[in-house]
C-alpha cells in the first residue's frame, strides 16, 4: 500500500516535468492508451481471454470516460497551473467524493469512525489549499480542474466496485484506460491541441 501512495504521489511531478513538451490532454490521452495497453498485454500473458456483456462494455466506457478521462484530464490540465504540491493535496479530496456517491450508488454506509477520517482529511484538504485559491487566478482554474479529476476518479472507482468481481482486474482496467485514452484523445482533437 505504500508503494501504491508513493506512486501516487510522484504522479503530478512527473506531468509538471512532461507539460512543457507536450499539450496536457494528449499527453494524458497517450499515457492512458500506454498504461491500458500494458495491461492488456500482462491480462493475455496470464491466459485469460475478455467476455464482456454489452452492459459491462457500457459500465467500463462509463469507468473510461470518468475515471480516466475526467481524472487524468483534470489532472494534466490542473497540474501545470497548480504545480505538483498542491495537485496531489486536492487531487486526494477523492476518498471524499469516492465516500459520498458509494453512499448513494451501492449503499455502502459509512461507520462513525471512517466517517471521522473522511472529516479530518476534507479539513486538511481545505486548510492546505486555502492560502492557493485567489480567484481570478490560473491557480484557481487549476484546482477546479484537479478537483473535476478527483470527482471523476471518484466516479469511477465507485464504479469500479460496483462491477467487482465480474472479471480480471487487469482486463477491466486495462480495457477502461484505452476508452479513456479515445475520450482524452478527442477531447485533444477537439480543443485543438498540437505539439
Amino acid at each position: 500500500m505504500v508503494l501504491v501512495a508513493f506512486l501516487w504521489a510522484i504522479c503530478f511531478p512527473f506531468i509538471v516535468v512532461g507539460l512543457p513538451d507536450a499539450p496536457p490532454l494528449l499527453f494524458a490521452a497517450l499515457r492512458a492508451l500506454l498504461a491500458g495497453l500494458c495491461l492488456i498485454l500482462l491480462a493475455f500473458t496470464k491466459g485469460g481471454r475478455p467476455s464482456y456483456s454489452l452492459r459491462q462494455l457500457l459500465i467500463l466506457a462509463a469507468i473510461g470516460f470518468s475515471y480516466t478521462g475526467m481524472g487524468l484530464g483534470g489532472m494534466f490540465l490542473g497540474a501545470g497551473k497548480l504545480g505538483p504540491g498542491l495537485a496531489t493535496v486536492l487531487a486526494n479530496a477523492q476518498p471524499l467524493f469516492a465516500a459520498v456517491l458509494s453512499f448513494f450508488i451501492v449503499r455502502e454506509v459509512v461507520t462513525g469512525r471512517v466517517f471521522v477520517g473522511l472529516l479530518i482529511g476534507f479539513i486538511g484538504v481545505v486548510v492546505l489549499a486555502m492560502p492557493e485559491m485567489e480567484f481570478g487566478n490560473a491557480r484557481f482554474s487549476g484546482a477546479v480542474y484537479v478537483l473535476g479529476g478527483a470527482i471523476g476518479t471518484a466516479i469511477g472507482n465507485v464504479l469500479l466496485k460496483y462491477q467487482a468481481g465480474s472479471d480480471d482486474i487487469y482486463w477491466s482496467m486495462g480495457i477502461q484506460l484505452v476508452i479513456g485514452s479515445v475520450f482524452l484523445g478527442i477531447a485533444s482533437v477537439s480543443l485543438g491541441e498540437g505539439f
